[in-house]
């Protein structure tokens, strides 16, 4: 009994055909991990509300990365993981724009300012961390404010001790000097595995400058961030 011997070509074509199935494979695979939720990583959510203006307007799309700071059982709602706290646990860092699950079941966004142990407050609208005041600078006012507004409305620069820039919206001081609500908060400080929020637009954010009694955010829990927000489309 002989047999033919196989053509070296055809060995050759049968091997490059496998090693593209496989790479072709592999991209089907991380294209799928990444595609907004279907895949594990990206989660899709719509502002809507006004509160991280001018960072995120109302009615923006945004790209929630779930494996920003591990997983824990907020991360997916069609599977709740049999995990408690998160794994691997990590805390965001202050200036990171969040999304999380507050208590009634809602998911809100709001950018971290104080990590757990920090003392957070306002003082005629300064934010101060652990005793040290946030460098600020006051920008132009912004176009679109009624012309009956009373209030002095600017856009204003913070940044935070990491270094991290970001815009929000405030009302600096309204008719007869009058303080906006919220301007003016005592010491917040945050317990052990919570964070303290706040909303960009500081005058229309029920953060954590409002306890849960009253409607508010009240401290974040880490455990129940479902992600940081890294992409956000405009309408």
């Amino acid at each position: 009994m002989s047999f033919d011997a196989a053509d070296p070509a055809d060995i050759a074509d049968r091997r490059l055909f496998l090693r593209v199935t496989g790479v072709g494979f592999l991209l089907f695979l991380a294209v799928a991990a990444c595609l907004p939720n279907v895949g594990p990583v990206f989660r899709i959510f719509h502002m809507v509300s006004a509160s991280m203006e001018p960072t995120i307007d109302k009615g923006s799309t945004i790209w929630t990365n779930r494996f920003a700071y591990g997983l824990s059982r907020f991360s997916y709602d069609l599977l709740p993981l049999p995990i408690s706290g998160r794994w691997p646990d990590h805390v965001p860092i202050r200036g990171d724009v969040i999304v999380f699950r507050v208590i009634d079941g809602r998911d809100l966004v709001m950018r971290v300012v104080g990590l757990p142990g920090d003392k957070v407050q306002l003082l005629r609208n300064e934010l101060w961390i652990n005793g040290a005041r946030v460098p600020r600078r006051v920008l132009d006012r912004p176009s679109d404010v009624p012309e009956a507004d009373d209030c002095d409305s600017r856009f204003v620069e913070e940044q935070l001790p990491e270094g991290h820039r970001y815009r929000i919206y405030q009302k600096l001081v309204c008719s007869k000097g009058v303080a906006p609500p919220l301007s003016t908060t005592p010491v917040i400080e945050a317990p052990a595995g919570n964070l303290v929020v706040l909303g960009d637009n500081r005058d229309n954010a029920a953060d954590s400058r409002v306890p849960t009694t009253r409607g508010g955010v009240g401290f974040v829990p880490v455990e129940n961030i479902i992600g940081r927000v890294e992409f956000v489309y405009d309408r």
